[in-house]
């Protein structure tokens, strides 16, 4: 015989009730005390507990590692072989390529060392490594988001990562407007 679904009283003696479906023990607890009904108990860590490690300002901050092959490909050589109809083997972008595909496993790898040192400093249940698959931004966002409910801070990732968002962003169209200007000067001679 098991007893009726109901709320009973939590067996560590505390003031909150948890409900009892009939077959088992559920999530939903209550705390009479604070008149706070169906609420789900957060995890908190130490207010000590480090929310920043190493893996995720790596995360975060290996990006920046295109810069450098951004700013040696020669664009205009690029976009100028592109129009003409060549075939384009251009150094420069298969390095950006190659650069690009780097990063992203060794993001992967990153995101798997952040969680697993979240997990041994005691946050329950942190965001999943493998959401960076997706991209790197997923990951630092809900990263930082369940950091931020279990620590009550955290966002530090997300600003920087906007940081270098903007940073990548202002010298890829910088690098693309200088070239498209070449493709326009020259635009009556291909005609």
């Amino acid at each position: 015989m098991t007893a009726a679904p109901g709320w009973y009283a939590e067996p560590d003696g505390s003031t909150r009730q948890r409900w009892w479906d009939g077959t088992r023990w559920t999530e939903h607890v209550q705390d009479p005390a604070s008149n706070v009904y169906g609420a789900v108990a957060r995890p908190a860590v130490d207010a000590t507990t480090p929310v920043y490690g190493p893996w995720i300002w790596l995360i975060t901050l290996l990006p920046l590692t295109t810069l450098p092959v951004l700013l040696a490909w020669d664009t205009k050589a690029y976009m100028l072989a592109s129009i003409s109809g060549e075939l384009v083997l251009d150094g420069g972008y298969i390095a950006l390529q190659f650069v690009s595909w780097v990063l992203y496993a060794g993001t992967v790898v990153c995101a798997l060392f952040d969680h697993r040192r979240l997990v041994a400093l005691g946050y329950a249940r942190p965001f999943h490594w493998a959401w960076t698959f997706l991209s790197s931004i997923v990951y630092i966002i809900g990263r930082s988001v369940v950091v931020k409910k279990q620590a009550g801070r955290g966002f530090a990732p997300i600003w920087a990562m906007i940081a270098v968002f903007v940073v990548e962003i202002v010298v890829a169209i910088v690098k693309m407007f200088d070239a498209m200007m070449l493709v326009l000067e020259m635009a009556p001679t291909f005609s």
